[in-house]
């Protein structure tokens, strides 16, 4: 639920005249309440940060689990204690993770020209992934991948490029180490999978994935890992590579779906979802550390619920991006991925907002 605010709200604490650390309600000085918003706000009394779930006039409501908020300590408190609204950690980090994914121009076509020469060296283009290091690219050099500088060691503004004819498997990936806890990725595809229309068995794909492998290259996970999809396809027909063999909708150019490496053993996650050619899309991933997994894609406002997956845990050690397509036959031009950004929360995100 939405965090509110109001300006220059302070009181004191009037009774109990001991507040306990269990306690879930106090009363303030007479008529001083007003001062605080109505429902779901945050204040702090002495060093204790407290959820507050309603204000009935002078009387707080404190929500079941909202004694010691936000990393600090249920503690007594006696009556004179100052009571005042507080703009915490919580309420900047869920303010920032609800910002809508949308607000970022795409690459520019330049970049996307099969043979473009000018790869600037700077880029302005949204910055996000709050974690460690750069991406790993294999193939480590054009066309496996290119990523852009934007002046800092985190680069999240990446290119897949394939070759003519080229049914190589590219990845970009970052290493999580032995992840511990929730996580969100959020990754905005420009040009997503762009193949033409040239035969009749053509399949490509994009995977935003999460993996228990160090060095998740292999065309097969060997291991564990959880995806999100956006796939092309011409015609139905039945693949195998990249341990993805199923069906493709004869109606449907671009699909998204969920999939899974369940021991090396890979299965297709229902349902699939058709997406429009030639827009944006973006994918998420959402883990709340305890085997529990949530695929969505969306237009970076609104979000649409692909699966929610129970009881398959894992430790994540790398995410990242996987291009591939099969078969590709008549060539004359590169295809492209292009990947404005990918943003890494260390929580799963709130349920309102972006």
């Amino acid at each position: 639920m939405r965090e509110n605010f109001t300006n220059f709200a302070t009181t004191q604490l009037v009774s109990p005249t001991t507040l306990s650390p269990g306690a879930l309600s106090f009363t303030v000085t007479r008529g001083t309440g007003a001062l605080f918003p109505q429902t779901n706000f945050a204040v702090n009394v002495d060093t204790e940060m407290m959820n507050i779930v309603s204000r009935s006039g002078d009387t707080f409501v404190v929500a079941p689990l909202g004694r010691g908020f936000d990393g600090t300590l249920a503690a007594q408190h006696l009556a004179g204690s100052t009571v005042q609204l507080s703009i915490c950690a919580y309420n900047l980090l869920h303010l920032w993770q609800n910002v809508p994914d949308g607000y970022k121009p795409d690459v520019p076509f330049s970049q996307l020209l099969p043979g473009a020469s000018v790869m600037q060296p700077t880029s302005p283009y949204d910055n996000e992934f709050e974690s460690v290091g750069n991406w790993t690219l294999y193939p480590n050099r054009p066309p496996g991948g290119t990523t852009f500088s934007v002046g800092t060691p985190l680069t999240s503004h990446l290119l897949l490029d394939r070759g003519p004819s080229d049914n190589g498997l590219y990845t970009a990936y970052i290493s999580l180490g032995n992840y511990q806890g929730p996580l969100t990725i959020t990754a905005k595809i420009s040009e997503g999978v762009n193949v033409p229309k040239n035969g009749t068995s053509e399949v490509a794909e994009t995977h935003l994935f999460v993996s228990d492998q160090p060095n998740p290259i292999s065309s097969g996970d060997s291991g564990n890992r959880f995806r999100v999809d956006t796939r092309f396809a011409t015609a139905t027909t039945s693949i195998t590579q990249n341990n993805t063999t199923g069906s493709v909708l004869t109606s449907t150019d671009r699909q998204v779906r969920c999939s899974r490496d369940q021991n090396g053993t890979w299965s297709q996650l229902n349902p699939v979802a058709p997406i429009p050619i030639g827009v944006p899309i973006y994918l998420r991933v959402m883990y709340d550390g305890q085997g529990n997994w949530t695929g969505l894609f969306g237009d970076g406002y609104t979000y649409t619920l692909l699966i929610y997956l129970q009881n398959f845990t894992f430790t994540p050690q790398t995410i990242g991006l996987q291009f591939y397509a099969a078969p590709l036959t008549g060539y004359s031009v590169a295809q492209t991925v292009a990947v404005d950004y990918v943003r890494f929360a260390t929580t799963q995100l709130g349920p309102y907002g972006g």
